[in-house]
């Protein structure tokens, strides 16, 4: 999705946590990557400021007189044992000599992975991220989870950014529909946030709790939902190999 600015936009650089940057260096980077959220956001639901939060959560949105808790992660393909996805500093790595000799097109894999594997991931950091909230200092009556869809993240399929092989539409469309199904199931147990957000740029999903969706923001299509409960498991074992380009010369999205 692009961005095209109206009449509701607003720069991001109103916001505390760009005019009192946090001393924690990876707080201030993460809330760089946040700017593309921003700009679609304020578009739907104008906020009146965001503040770093005590830690947890990562952030406090101000919304008319509410103070949100926020957390925000980043989407794992698979689970990974301690320490996370060791390809992450292969990533920056690569980053640095591709910006030191850039080639026109430069490409990093990330590797590949089933559906399956991606499906686990998500309940055991969904569950982590539902446990963490009893550790917010002080409570927040209301609480948000932002998913990030960056850095070898799966499950593209949820902001359109697959494109199908031509005469095997239908094919990927039955395999989206069964993506969201997977992740509607595991977003729709009993939790503590009011919104799981899922983002990647400026193209954002929200899974509101118990369909309530008071903001009005985009959120699935039930009937999607209901279609992709019915899409054999055997789509479990389809393989995504996730990679990540950049094209000089040109434009480049720096969230994916």
């Amino acid at each position: 999705m692009s961005y095209l600015p109206n009449e509701k936009s607003k720069p991001p650089g109103r916001f505390s946590i760009f005019r009192e940057p946090s001393r924690d260096k990876k707080r201030n980077d993460e809330a760089k990557e946040l700017i593309p959220f921003f700009l679609r956001f304020d578009q739907l639901v104008e906020l009146d400021d965001v503040a770093f939060g005590v830690h947890p959560p990562d952030f406090i949105f101000t919304l008319a007189a509410d103070s949100i808790g926020v957390e925000l992660t980043t989407f794992n393909p698979a689970v990974f044992i301690k320490g996370g996805n060791r390809r992450r500093e292969d990533f920056r790595e690569w980053q640095s000599q591709t910006k030191a000799n850039p080639q026109p097109v430069n490409t990093f894999e990330w590797g590949t992975f089933t559906l399956r594997e991606s499906v686990a991931s998500l309940k055991t950091q969904f569950k982590g991220k539902c446990d963490k909230v009893k550790r917010w200092n002080p409570e927040f009556s209301r609480k948000w989870l932002l998913l990030q869809l960056s850095q070898g993240s799966p499950f593209a399929d949820l902001t359109g950014e697959l494109k199908a092989t031509p005469g095997h539409e239908e094919e990927l469309h039955d395999h989206q529909r069964k993506v969201l199904f997977e992740v509607s199931a595991i977003l729709a147990e009993p939790n503590p946030f009011d919104y799981v957000i899922i983002f990647a740029g400026v193209s954002l999903i929200a899974f509101p709790r118990e369909g309530k969706n008071p903001l009005k923001l985009p959120s699935p299509r039930w009937d999607q939902i209901a279609r992709g409960a019915l899409i054999d498991d055997s789509h479990l074992d389809w393989t995504s190999t996730i990679s990540h380009e950049v094209r000089t010369g040109g434009f480049n999205d720096p969230t994916g």
